[in-house]
């Protein structure tokens, strides 16, 4: 059967269906096969929904119906599926993106008849913004080494442990006797990995790194969107103090008057479900690896300059930590951390793409040539570095955009031009992954952690609707969303406590030992891989292990003891955060703030409110002409150029993307 556009049949429905009345919303079954987003979708966005049917139907008809009222608002007859390869299965594609009405629904099929409807959905400029706030949530709950524990109230439930790892940690003996660090030394902390309660420096580099892009790409939003639990520290706002308590771990990890960056910070054998407090055996130091030092300097340089305008000082150390373990890198072969006596994760592999993010940082950082020099040595010049690959073992793609978006001078137009070839070419791959797939999916594949995976192209996608404005980035970005929020094989969303029938059991110690799942948590997603569980767990009683090698993107398990497939962590989750900033509204049409402001202060909204705007989209080597009295944003909220009123020439902005004119009004009446 054909994959293209589905025939409408009522156009014109919507002046005169809503007089139509279905059954009882009570009396109707939620059937498992409409499977779609029920947390939302942005009204100007394509909204769709994937329908299970028999493919010998000649049609399928369905309705979408006031979740108050229960009367039709919109009606459609799809007339032809497609198969979706990757579960092997024959999907109807129900597109509605023509109602554009905020309010809250439901898809109704009524041929074939009795066959039920879909969970309750939104319609709303806001659709993501709790979503985002739950997720942010997530990441305080993770926090450890809190002297008074965590505590915070959800949907009326309170979730909370006591304080916990408060004496992190211990040098090995077994290692680091001959460097005099058999001693234990402050390591309190930053956030508790995953479903355990380990700290990873190689994987908070990825994290660290989705949260702090998130704010250099949407900081006008972000700053404006209150957190639960968490707020401003002082003038840092409550996102970047969020991740701060993050950093604050990162930066203990390095060595004592040395350069090297401990690997992780990890009790020999994972603990049992218990509450982290319970967890009281002895914590280590674990020897220093490359891979941890290279992202160690990208984590903090990135911070240096992103915090300098809230806390100087702090910057300040970040950046001379960086400084040092740097030149430790630049000096130093390869290095893996021995974790022969460990049983915890280990985050292996090779370290080159942490040299690469950390070059980039550090020149992003200071605008120094040595790092320049670095950096472009290690970049490819076809651009090879650029992937939709994102993980904790794959940064690169995270420096070569440091590198195209910077301001600074002195890099070389050859590479430039290959990465945003590049770059466009790779998101236009991700969009036609989307657009092919059943279900939406942006990287389908039989990856550990394919939640994660899907998340982070939004990255990718974000990036290069930067550098063209074609709206299809942001639409794939919110096919992301559906995606791991409801519109999937499962019917289900991946988030705890967020969406229709979200997982009840995730591998997290935390609700194992308090017998209630906690909110804000992506699972890691389907995968085939098998476990390699030392305790001998049965990863789930349903595990089809004949299924799962032949169709991977079947293969999910809603159980606690799969980790595989089940398990939370906080790279998948600041990948979700990324993508859920970039769909909260006004996310790229609006500059809410002045740069070098506070946004925690809100106080510029009203200011700039009043002030005419346009956004403007340049081509290569495209030019813009600033007006009088105007400023030009990127649609990252930071300052590209300005021209005040009265002032001689006609200062130009020579750089191709999509960028937002502020102009002052009384300006444009004296003209």
């Amino acid at each position: 059967m054909k994959t293209s556009a589905f025939k409408r049949t009522a156009a014109a429905v919507m002046t005169f269906c809503i007089l139509a009345a279905v059954s009882n919303l009570s009396a109707q079954t939620i059937s498992p096969n409409i499977r779609l987003n029920s947390v939302g979708f942005i009204p100007d966005f394509p909204k769709k929904a994937s329908i299970l049917a028999d493919s010998t139907l000649s049609r399928v008809i369905y309705t979408v119906n006031n979740a108050s009222t229960n009367t039709v608002v919109y009606r459609d007859t799809i007339r032809e599926f497609i198969h979706n390869s990757d579960t092997k299965e024959n999907l109807w594609i129900a597109d509605f993106s023509e109602l554009t009405t905020p309010g809250s629904y439901y898809i109704s099929v009524t041929a074939p008849a009795n066959f039920g409807r879909s969970a309750a959905f939104r319609i709303a400029q806001d659709a993501f913004t709790e979503a985002y706030r739950t997720l942010m949530l997530g990441m305080y709950l993770w926090r450890c080494g809190s002297p008074t524990g965590v505590r915070a109230s959800y949907n009326g439930v309170t979730y909370n442990h006591g304080a916990c790892h408060l004496d992190d940690a211990t040098a090995s003996m077994r290692y680091i006797r001959s460097d005099g660090l058999d001693v234990r030394r402050d390591a309190a902390g930053g956030w508790h990995d995953a479903g355990d309660y380990n700290k990873y420096i190689v994987n908070s580099g990825v994290s660290v790194a989705m949260m702090l892009k998130a704010w250099e790409h949407f900081s006008h939003v972000l700053g404006n969107t209150n957190l639960i639990a968490v707020s401003a520290s002082g003038q840092i706002p409550a996102f970047l103090t969020e991740v701060k308590w993050n950093l604050d771990w990162v930066a203990k990890m390095q060595y004592p008057n040395e350069a090297k960056v401990s690997h992780k910070l990890s009790a020999i054998n994972f603990c049992g479900n218990i509450l982290p407090e319970r967890e009281t055996g002895r914590r280590f130091f674990v020897p220093w690896s490359t891979a941890a030092t290279g992202s160690f300097v990208g984590m903090l340089a990135q911070a240096s300059r992103i915090y300098r305008q809230y806390d100087r000082v702090f910057a300040d150390s970040c950046l001379a930590k960086a400084r040092r373990s740097y030149d430790l890198l630049v000096s130093s072969s390869f290095a893996a951390a021995d974790q022969s006596a460990f049983s915890t994760g280990q985050y292996g592999g090779g370290d080159s793409d942490q040299r690469l993010w950390a070059a980039a940082e550090m020149w992003e950082a200071t605008g120094e040539s040595k790092y320049l020099d670095d950096l472009e040595n290690r970049l490819s010049l076809n651009a090879g570095n650029l992937t939709n690959r994102i993980e904790w073992s794959n940064v690169a793609p995270i420096a070569a955009i440091t590198y195209l978006n910077s301001q600074r001078p002195g890099r070389d137009p050859q590479r430039v031009e290959a990465i945003r070839a590049k770059l466009i070419s790779t998101a236009d791959g991700i969009v036609n992954t989307s657009q092919a797939h059943g279900y939406g999916n942006t990287y389908p594949g039989n990856v550990w952690g394919s939640n994660g995976m899907v998340a982070r192209t939004s990255y990718i996608l974000h990036s290069a609707y930067k550098e063209n404005g074609d709206v299809k980035y942001r639409h794939a970005i919110a096919d992301a969303l559906s995606h791991l929020l409801g519109r999937n094989y499962f019917g289900r969303s991946f988030v705890t406590q967020l969406g229709h029938n979200p997982p009840q059991k995730p591998h997290c110690r935390r609700s194992a030992a308090s017998g209630r799942t906690w909110p804000g948590y992506l699972v890691g997603g389907p995968t085939s891989q098998s476990m390699d569980d030392n305790s001998g767990a049965v990863a789930s009683p349903q595990l089809d292990r004949q299924k799962c090698a032949s169709l991977p993107a079947t293969c999910w398990y809603d159980y606690e003891n799969d980790y595989a497939r089940n398990e939370i962590a906080i790279n998948w989750n600041t990948a979700m955060i990324y993508a859920l900033s970039a769909a909260l509204p006004d996310a790229v049409t609006s500059v809410s703030y002045q740069p070098g402001q506070s946004a925690a202060k809100g106080n510029s909204r009203s200011a700039q409110a009043a002030a005419p705007r346009r956004v403007i989209k340049t081509q290569r080597n495209g030019k813009i002409e600033i007006p009088p009295g105007a400023k030009v944003y990127g649609l990252d909220g930071r300052l590209i150029g300005q021209r005040k009123a009265g002032e001689s020439g006609r200062p130009e902005i020579n750089r191709n993307g999509v960028f937002i004119i502020m102009q002052n009004a009384e300006t444009d009446i004296k003209k």
